[in-house]
């Protein structure tokens, strides 16, 4: 009877302690230390309570962590984020450059493509040159049009003029409206 009413006495101050009515806590505690049979019982309610205490203080602290982790991630998450929008671009960038760069080496195939034909032009009209009117004018009929004229005004105008003469003369006159276009 007397530990229904020690316990009774307990859970009461412990309410009341928990409620902060009245802080009887600790007064119940050492009251019923003194009561014979009950020290054992009160050393190990402390005991228990310490470890409650410790318990919750270890778990608030673990509360905290787990909210700085979670900030962390949340900070990682956002840098990793900026980090793939940013190798986006960067793959982006690279890609317009390559494509760049393409065409850059097209232009260059191109311009030495044009470079080796201008010699080459230019070697036969020097041949063209060098040639008898009546000949020049036999293989310039072989030629396209254009490149027709353009060996004609590599050459002094008394020799062009010389190789036209020579060439039908349906072929001289189209050669010569091209002279006048170009």
């Amino acid at each position: 009877m007397i530990a229904i009413l020690l316990v009774a006495l307990v859970v009461t101050g412990v309410v009341l302690e928990q409620t902060h009515v009245y802080p009887v806590g600790d007064l119940v505690l050492r009251l019923a230390a003194r009561i014979p049979g009950l020290e054992d019982e009160v050393a190990t309610y402390r005991l228990g309570e310490e470890r409650s205490e410790a318990f919750m203080q270890r778990a608030a602290e673990l509360a905290a962590w787990e909210a700085e982790l979670a900030r962390q991630a949340e900070v990682l998450e956002a840098e990793r984020a900026r980090l793939a929008e940013e190798a986006a671009a960067l793959e982006r960038q690279a890609q317009e450059l390559a494509r760049r760069e393409e065409a850059l080496q097209d232009q260059a195939a191109q311009l030495g493509a044009q470079v080796v034909q201008a010699a080459r032009s230019e070697r036969l009209y020097a041949i063209f040159g060098a040639m008898r009117p009546r000949d020049a004018a036999r293989l310039a009929a072989e030629l396209p049009p254009e490149e027709a004229a353009r060996m004609l005004l590599t050459l002094s105008e008394r020799d062009a003029a010389a190789i036209l003469a020579e060439m039908e003369t349906e072929r001289a006159a189209q050669l010569s409206r091209l002279l006048v276009g170009l």
